[in-house]
């Protein structure tokens, strides 16, 4: 077998993997939120701290099955504000601290290039504030973006290893197949590289 041909099955594995990898989350987030959803009608009935803390943290591990444009995450940090809005108006307290805490942790958790919902954090960090009697509690996390060098390199190196792929794939001509593996090794390293220095 040719070291081209060798080179476009590593990078169709990759590919599929990572196809894999993002069907996988999407599911087990879909799954969470749906379970959530179900115990939501009878958890919001009799407001039992147990049956609505694990509610809580339901929503919350839909919110860390993070991908972009999964529509469970926006769904789900949603759910979180709304209880949390829910339990400070019943006078539930200790379970309006998990949600409001939840709901920061879901968009704490996820930054990388960019930060999901940045804007929610004002009125997350407004209750929490209040529930807990802290006005630090607002300045605490003034959070920086990304950095920009970082960013970049990260999506110059998601394009080449990408870019690459598509073109092992349609290119027939050996050597270029070759080039292309190589731009594709160097993109991806470029790319993990990046998502760990963010």
């Amino acid at each position: 077998m040719s070291g081209g041909k060798i080179a476009q099955k590593i990078v169709l594995t990759v590919a599929i993997a990572t196809i894999i990898l993002v069907g996988r989350l999407y599911l087990q987030s879909a799954t969470l939120y749906h379970n959530a959803l179900q115990l939501e009608e009878a958890s919001l009935k009799k407001l039992y701290f147990w049956d609505n803390y694990k509610l809580i943290m339901t929503y919350e591990k839909a919110c860390h099955l993070y991908f972009p444009l999964s529509p469970y995450y926006k769904k789900s940090l949603k759910k979180l504000e709304f209880l949390g809005n829910l339990y400070e108006n019943k006078g539930k307290t200790k379970l309006a601290k998990y949600a409001w805490l939840a709901a920061k942790g879901c968009i704490m958790v996820n930054r990388s290039f960019y930060i999901p919902f940045k804007g929610e954090l004002k009125t997350i960090n407004k209750h929490i504030a209040k529930l807990y009697d802290d006005p630090r509690a607002l300045e605490r996390d003034n959070i920086k973006d990304p950095d920009l060098v970082a960013s970049i390199f990260l999506l110059i190196g998601l394009f080449t290893w990408t870019g690459s792929v598509i073109f092992m794939i349609l290119t027939k001509d050996k050597v270029k197949a070759k080039i292309s593996f190589v731009t594709f090794v160097l993109g991806y390293m470029i790319w993990i590289i990046s998502i760990l220095k963010l």
